[in-house]
């Protein structure tokens, strides 16, 4: 491909970049660097998909619990239909509901 330029300092750069291409050293160094990007946006990505869902349960948790506080102070339903709603443990609905009446 060199040949098919006249520009002596274009033929100089193919010449340069054909010799680092042959340097089995430099190649493999460069390959290991690219690997070593990648992986890293792979672990952050991944890392970033983790923390996201673990936010994702803990604001569906506290919302549930909110829920519950609303259900238990309108002292309609019992422990097991508001666990059946909100997802939380009747155990859960429980402390709640035993919290809730040190507070008021």
């Amino acid at each position: 491909m060199r040949e098919h330029y006249t520009n002596p300092k274009v033929r100089k750069a193919f010449g340069i970049l054909e010799g680092l291409s042959a340097d089995e050293i430099t190649r493999y160094q460069a390959e290991m660097r690219e690997k070593a990007l990648k992986d890293e946006v792979s672990m952050l990505a991944a890392a970033e998909r983790k923390g996201m869902e673990k936010g994702m349960e803990k604001g569906m948790e506290k919302k549930g619990r909110e829920t519950a506080r609303s259900l238990i102070a309108m002292e309609k339903l019992s422990s097991d239909e508001i666990a059946h709603v909100t997802g939380l443990s009747a155990d859960e609905v429980k402390e709640l509901r035993k919290n809730e009446r040190t507070f008021h």
